[in-house]
């Protein structure tokens, strides 16, 4: 199954461009829920941090709380017209580099995605939560298996619309099905414990719930 890791990314880019015309002062100031205490416009910094960096060849996946603060820091003083005018100017030179590297860099593009539900959450402007976007973010339930292998715990099978996986080696113990979005969020730490258990289980889902994440689960349900 290949993917157009380019054009999702600039469609996705295009799109919070498009719109950040349209938010409020407030809007720009509101906490990012599933983020580092971020407001919506430190979501924006960041992407527009994370474009600056990969172009330079600083990179580090999963970023790690100091690489992203930086980017967000060095931002603080910019205002949300100038974070977007600078991620306008570098983003088609980061997806000319997608295109040509497309999946070395497939964690940016799951990354974008995952920010943009942030935002757009945060301030109820839904939308963009189907297509290629969350079909390559379903994709980071790939490093579960590893997890899953280096405890020593049988292979989990994960079954939804677009993603059909096994996740580690051998026959699977265990199947855990759901709604599609829910559990892309969820393999990226933006679901609680309780919520994850709630997904369709065929077994005791207890031992894999603290390896479930790329990122270590919520303490509280996030309902988007």
């Amino acid at each position: 199954m290949s993917f157009d890791f380019a054009t999702t990314y600039r469609d996705i880019r295009e799109g919070l461009l498009a719109l950040a015309p349209q938010l409020t002062a407030d809007e720009w100031a509101t906490l990012a829920p599933a983020t580092p205490e971020w407001t919506v416009k430190d979501l924006y910094a960041h992407l527009a941090g994370v474009t600056a960096d990969v172009l330079v060849g600083n990179i580090v996946f999963p970023g790690t709380d100091e690489w992203t603060a930086k980017q967000v820091g060095d931002r603080a003083g910019d205002s949300p017209q100038a974070v977007c005018a600078e991620w306008a100017k570098s983003g088609p030179e980061l997806e000319a580099r997608i295109k040509e590297l497309g999946p070395a860099l497939s964690a940016t593009v799951i990354d974008v995605w995952h920010h943009e539900q942030d935002a757009r959450n945060a301030i109820d402007h839904h939308g963009n939560r189907t297509g290629e976007g969350l079909r390559l973010a379903l994709r980071s339930g790939n490093a579960i298996g590893p997890k899953l292998e280096a405890e020593g715990l049988p292979p989990l099978a994960v079954s939804t619309e677009g993603y059909e996986r096994l996740l580690g080696e051998g026959e699977a113990a265990v199947t855990v099905s759901g709604d599609p979005y829910e559990l892309a969020r969820a393999f990226m730490g933006r679901r609680s414990f309780d919520q994850i258990r709630n997904f369709a289980w065929s077994g005791d889902p207890e031992t894999y719930l603290p390896h479930f994440s790329v990122f270590p689960p919520r303490d509280t349900d996030l309902v988007e």
